[in-house]
């Protein structure tokens, strides 16, 4: 029941949260700031939920060496590459392609176990992407669509997914090995991420600035409490029940609704194959939560 709970929570959360997005790279402020008021905004939350619920906080040398390497990759390549695909396609599309999380984690992990890829998991993942192709082939085959801009936004979504699919590993393992609260490994890593990225900003820029604009404010608080603190919490603990491949089934269920959202502000057009091509996706995604995969 919990896992349920967890994996619609991640579900509601992200469906919104690439419009959110969207909203905060409109603004004056840059991109590296934003994302530091993001991450070390939840990860001091985090860290006030911990203290009042009298949990523990102190970790070894070896988890913190996995914190900051999460940190790293996050504030590298996942954050900062999200943001910039949005400058270059709908956020729904955005949404959309961290459906290919499934395939690149069960790739991973099959690496990491030294075992064959579950051949359900690697079916699924690909008819979901075929079923992603058919929602969007209508727009891309549209006179005035940009197939250069398309691409570009499109590789920064694989980089930015490649990243957090080496999130999932690394807080699986994490766990496993030191049994550590994955509320705790996303309080440090979310404030690793933050630092890190405000460095990148400031060595690119070299400014801070804040919009007090109600809708940058809005978004911010939304991308804190229910993209950041509610929906990596449900992820982390996903990836310790379900394991990191079906965790990345939830970017296959939140596509609809972030494509209806992308619709009613980005003027996103739907279509006839925009609905088989969601019918397809949410298939894969029944049949491909009944595999068995090993969970680290």
């Amino acid at each position: 029941m919990k896992s349920i709970f967890a994996f619609f929570a991640v579900c509601f959360s992200w469906s919104f949260s690439w419009f959110a997005i969207k909203i905060q790279t409109l603004s004056f402020v840059s991109p590296y700031v934003s994302i530091f008021y993001r991450c070390f905004g939840a990860g001091v939350i985090m860290f006030l939920i911990l203290l009042l619920c009298k949990q523990k906080i102190k970790i070894t040398k070896s988890e913190f060496k996995s914190f900051v390497f999460i940190g790293l990759i996050n504030g590298c390549f996942n954050f900062i590459f999200v943001y910039k695909a949005c400058d270059y396609v709908p956020s729904g599309i955005v949404a959309t392609m961290s459906a290919s999380t499934v395939f690149i984690s069960e790739f991973l992990m099959s690496l990491y176990q030294k075992r064959k890829p579950n051949l359900i998991i690697l079916i699924t993942s690909i008819t979901g992407g075929i079923g992603m192709y058919i929602m969007f082939q209508h727009n891309i085959s549209n006179q005035n669509f940009d197939a250069s801009r398309f691409a570009i936004g499109i590789l920064f979504c694989l980089i930015a997914n490649l990243a957090l699919s080496f999130n999932y590993i690394i807080v699986a393992i994490n766990h496993r090995k030191h049994q550590t609260n994955p509320f705790l490994s996303l309080a440090y890593s979310a404030i690793i991420t933050g630092l890190v990225i405000l460095l990148i900003g400031l060595a690119i820029e070299k400014q801070v600035t804040f919009d007090f604009n109600k809708k940058y404010i809005l978004s911010l608080l939304y991308l804190i409490f229910f993209a950041s603190i509610i929906a990596y919490s449900s992820i982390y603990y996903l990836n310790t029940t379900i394991g990191p491949a079906k965790t990345g089934y939830t970017a296959l269920i939140y596509t609809p609704s972030s494509m209806i959202i992308s619709t009613l502000f980005e003027g996103w057009k739907w279509h006839f194959t925009g609905t088989v091509g969601i019918i397809i996706i949410l298939l894969s995604v029944i049949f491909g939560l009944k595999a068995k995969e090993k969970i680290i």
